[in-house]
C-alpha cells in the first residue's frame, strides 16, 4: 500500500511538471498540491507532516544564506579578476548595472522572501528543507542596498507596480520580471526534488 501511495505522489508531481512546461502553475494549484500531499502523507505515513502552526524561524535559512553569500562573493571576485579589477564584480539583478565590492552599496536579496516561502511550505518541509528552497540559486541575486531596503519582505511585484518608485530606483521591468520567473521556477523545482526524496 505504501508503495502505491509513493507512486501516486510521483505521478502527481510528474503531471504537475508536464503541465508547467505548457503553462505556468497558478498559486492555487501549488496550494492544492501541497494540501493533497499533506493529506496523503497523514494517511500513509510516507512523509511526516509538520506542525503548520509553527512560528517563522530564520535560523536554518540564515546558515545556508551565509554560505551562499560567501560562494557568490568568491565567484564575483573571479569575474573581477577576469576584467582586471581587484574588486568583486556583480551585476544588479533588477537594474543590470555593475556593482563593485568595496565601492558600490549592494546586498544579496531573496527574490521571493524567506518568510513567504516558509509560510507556504512549513506544513510539508522541515526548517532545513525550507532553507534549501529559500536559498536555491534562482532565488538569490545581488542588488543595490537602496532597492533591497525599498523591497523589504514584500513581493517584488509591489515595487514594479509603483511606477514612481520603480523609476526612482532604476528598476528594469524586463530584468525584474525574469528574476521573478526564475525564482518561482527554482523554488518549485527544489520543493518537488525535496518531496520526492522523502
Amino acid at each position: 500500500m505504501n508503495k502505491l501511495i509513493k507512486y501516486f505522489i510521483l505521478i502527481c508531481f510528474t503531471l504537475i511538471a508536464c503541465k508547467k512546461m505548457t503553462t505556468e502553475l497558478s498559486e492555487r494549484t501549488i496550494i492544492e498540491t501541497s494540501e493533497t500531499v499533506s493529506e496523503i502523507s497523514k494517511k500513509s505515513g510516507i512523509i511526516k507532516v509538520l506542525n503548520p502552526e509553527r512560528n517563522y524561524s530564520r535560523t536554518a535559512i540564515n546558515k545556508v544564506f551565509t554560505l551562499k553569500k560567501i560562494e557568490m562573493h568568491a565567484e564575483a571576485l573571479k569575474r573581477g579578476q577576469k576584467d582586471n579589477i581587484k574588486n568583486a564584480l556583480f551585476t544588479d539583478g533588477y537594474t543590470g548595472k555593475r556593482l563593485l565590492g568595496g565601492i558600490s552599496k549592494y546586498e544579496f536579496d531573496h527574490v521571493r522572501s524567506a518568510e513567504y516561502i516558509y509560510k507556504k511550505y512549513k506544513s510539508i518541509l522541515t526548517d532545513e528543507e525550507i532553507a534549501q528552497v529559500v536559498n536555491c540559486n534562482e532565488n538569490i541575486l545581488t542588488t543595490s542596498t537602496k532597492i533591497n531596503r525599498a523591497k523589504g519582505k514584500w513581493p517584488l511585484e509591489s515595487l514594479l507596480n509603483n511606477i514612481q518608485k520603480k523609476e526612482e530606483l532604476g528598476i528594469n521591468s524586463l530584468l525584474a520580471n525574469q528574476a521573478i520567473k526564475n525564482a518561482d521556477e527554482g523554488i518549485k523545482r527544489k520543493v518537488s526534488e525535496l518531496i520526492l526524496k522523502k
